[in-house]
């Protein structure tokens, strides 16, 4: 038997933060220990940030206290949000070492992300003028989700949470980095189980 086999349980809770892309919202798992750590943040707007707030609230926290960030992929309705809790807080933030590129310098790689999607939609056959509209993209996307500092994380990684210890498990395929994060006998898996 290890230690946290008679642990009491790390209270969880689910934070529905608003998107504004199909999906209609995005999960964020705040863990009620210590470090204060917070699974993914959602995207980067006030809607979203006045929902965490609220979830935060609900738990009896405020962002003010969060002191760790973990995101399980580089996508904005995931991390975007991180850049304001990690101003407010200084709180440390995490991201696996295949992803990070794309957290920690993601203002800088706008230009280069659009002329990619530009290039593949139009060998897909996607019509000109949608693909025409992607030049606004640059400065939307910074204002989603702008480059945050983040420490990378590995396969197998452990990182305290109270008495537990949360483990990384990398799952790529929604995204080379995407990672799933085992804690006690909760699993936490980003967007690699989807609806349907």
């Amino acid at each position: 038997m290890n230690s946290t086999d008679s642990a009491t349980p790390i209270p969880v809770h689910r934070i529905a933060i608003p998107n504004p892309f199909f999906e209609g919202s995005t999960n964020a798992y705040l863990l009620d220990a210590q470090p204060l750590t917070l699974i993914d943040t959602g995207i980067g707007t006030d809607e979203a940030f006045a929902a965490l707030s609220r979830g935060f609230e609900r738990a009896g926290h405020r962002v003010e206290s969060l002191q760790r960030i973990i995101l399980t992929h580089k996508h904005q309705d995931h991390f975007g949000l991180a850049r304001r809790p990690q101003d407010l807080t200084g709180c440390e933030t995490f991201v696996h070492e295949d992803d990070w590129r794309d957290v920690a310098e993601v203002s800088e790689r706008v230009g280069e992300y659009v002329e990619i999607l530009c290039r593949r939609l139009s060998t897909w056959g996607a019509p000109a003028a949608d693909v025409e509209n992607l030049v606004r993209m640059p400065h939307m996307l910074d204002k989603l989700a702008g480059s945050i500092e983040a420490r990378r994380l590995n396969d197998g990684q452990r990182l305290s949470c109270g008495a537990s210890e949360i483990e990384v498990i990398h799952t790529p395929g929604h995204t080379i980095g995407s990672i799933c994060l085992q804690m006690d006998d909760v699993l936490f898996t980003g967007d690699h189980v989807l609806p349907g």
